[in-house]
């Protein structure tokens, strides 16, 4: 039979290690991830909220270990597109047409979030090399060298895969650009 104290010394190196990974994690991407979530939202204090939670599921999760810079980012904009799903939802009002939101205005939401998830979709879909090059430089605002740096790749190997992913991107997207015009035409 194992004593209580035996138990939680048993758990207690496992913690430490899932808080100093939070830590680190916490310190490089929460400010990344807020501004991601706050272009989604448009709310300041909602976004913070938002990465909050999303650090809080990973760590109870004890997934905090597996989590790359991309699931981060998938994690925080499903989260907000949760938000905005839920406040469209508690905040429409039901007994006056003149408040109401036009269908107009839903439905651009409703597109702009279904661009949304396909840019993510088309991101993931990128070479690993690439993806982590793409979403250091682009959706963390971190310069090419910086990131030649943190790689120890050379800065044009930054820009060649920036440009890879570029070209990817442009293909992917225009393909359901044509095949969107041609469902709504």
């Amino acid at each position: 039979m194992i004593r209580n104290d035996q138990r939680e010394s048993n758990t207690k190196p496992v913690e430490k290690d899932q808080i100093l990974v939070l830590e680190e994690l916490f310190k490089r991407y929460f400010s990344h991830l807020v501004l991601y979530s706050r272009n989604l939202i448009k709310n300041s204090e909602s976004a913070e909220d938002i990465v909050q939670d999303v650090f809080l599921r990973l760590f109870e999760s004890g997934r905090l270990g597996q989590a790359s810079p991309s699931f981060l980012f998938t994690c925080v904009k499903n989260a907000s597109l949760n938000y905005l799903h839920s406040s469209l939802n508690k905040y429409i009002p039901i007994s006056s047409e003149q408040d109401q939101i036009p269908d107009k205005e839903i439905q651009e939401e409703i597109d702009h979030m279904k661009q949304l998830e396909q840019l993510d979709e088309a991101i993931e879909a990128l070479p690993d090399k690439c993806k982590d090059i793409f979403t250091r430089v682009y959706l963390q605002q971190q310069r090419y060298e910086d990131v030649a740096v943190q790689l120890n790749i050379s800065y044009h190997t930054v820009k060649a895969h920036m440009s890879t992913a570029f070209k990817h991107l442009r293909k992917q997207l225009l393909l359901l650009l044509i095949f969107f015009r041609n469902v709504k035409s």
